[in-house]
């Protein structure tokens, strides 16, 4: 869960078993903007909040074992915020490893939009409370225009994966293996029919959230004025996904592919473009097995959609290549 303030959000992704009251892989993002143009400091403080909101986004997609906070926490951050304003103080590194470490946080992410023109000048860094060192920094030239909405969140997945090194994984508590998701689509009657079939497939690490995927598809529409054929792919994105039993049941929670999209047919002048493919969640039958889960599940298909979810999980988890 993501609790947003104006000036600061709060993203309670606390690392699994022990590391959970600690905070070990907790993040918190603050923003600020400014402007040359007094008429687009509003701009200037959207796309920051955008932005801030973006990353807080990704780190959970990227690392979903976690816990969300408490309202005590809640309360300390407010309050340490209403003080700082209070002050007038200048957020600077230390500021932020106090806000983090009242709060039990590890990281902190900070970031500052700069509008000049019709350019965001984006610069973030991510420090590590603990030790008061900033862990990764990014800048980044964005165009104040009606791209600058997938440009900020290119921006905001490419920062977090360059976090991941230096974050602490929860081996344990997720398991590995493969999952695969396979959709199929298919409809015929009138003037309209479809056909498609895709493949999502995961490779699960179990060792705080990553995976890899490739994911391909291939989907024909035909209408009265020809036929649309759209293909799409990804291969080797990582990606936030976990495994875990729980009640009986095994939930896989695999977060946002990216994956490019190709279409052709007639009237079809679109070129290849990127874009995210939902993220998946299924609770599927779990087995008596502490160590080994492996299955196929169908849940109800959705319309003419139908999906076969099938898993071949470990655990402890092995090690990361």
């Amino acid at each position: 869960m993501r609790i947003f303030y104006p000036a600061l959000v709060l993203v309670a992704a606390a690392a699994a078993a022990g590391a959970a009251s600690s905070g070990e892989r907790s993040m918190y993002v603050t923003w600020s903007s400014r402007s040359d143009n007094p008429a687009t400091k509003g701009e200037a403080a959207t796309a920051a909040n955008t932005l801030g909101q973006m990353l807080a986004g990704s780190f959970d997609r990227r690392f979903p074992c976690g816990s969300s906070a408490t309202q005590d926490e809640i309360a300390a951050l407010l309050d340490y915020q209403r003080k700082l304003d209070l002050l007038g103080q200048e957020v600077t590194p230390e500021t932020l490893a106090n806000i983090a470490g009242s709060l039990g946080a590890r990281y902190v992410v900070s970031v500052t939009v700069t509008q000049t023109g019709s350019t965001f000048n984006i610069s973030t860094f991510a420090m590590d409370s603990t030790t008061a060192k900033v862990v990764h920094r990014g800048t980044a030239a964005v165009k104040a225009d009606g791209s600058a909405f997938a440009a900020l969140q290119a921006f905001a997945d490419s920062f977090v994966n360059g976090m991941a090194a230096g974050v602490p994984r929860c081996a344990g508590k997720d398991w590995a293996g493969v999952v695969t998701i396979a959709y199929e689509a298919k409809r015929s009657g009138g003037d309209i029919s479809e056909n498609g079939s895709g493949t999502l497939s995961c490779r699960l690490y179990g060792d705080g959230g990553r995976a890899r995927c490739s994911y391909t598809s291939n989907y024909s529409l035909k209408g009265p004025g020809g036929t649309v054929t759209t293909m799409k792919g990804a291969k080797d994105a990582e990606v936030g996904a976990t495994a875990s039993v729980n009640g009986g049941k095994l939930h896989i929670s695999i977060g946002v592919v990216r994956v490019t999209t190709k279409m052709t047919g007639p009237g079809v002048e679109v070129p290849p473009f990127e874009e995210n493919l939902s993220s998946d969640s299924y609770d599927v039958p779990a087995t008596d097995n502490p160590t080994q889960q492996s299955g196929s599940f169908s849940p109800p298909a959705i319309g003419h959609m139908k999906v076969t979810v099938n898993w071949s999980l470990s655990r402890p988890a092995p090690s990361r290549p």
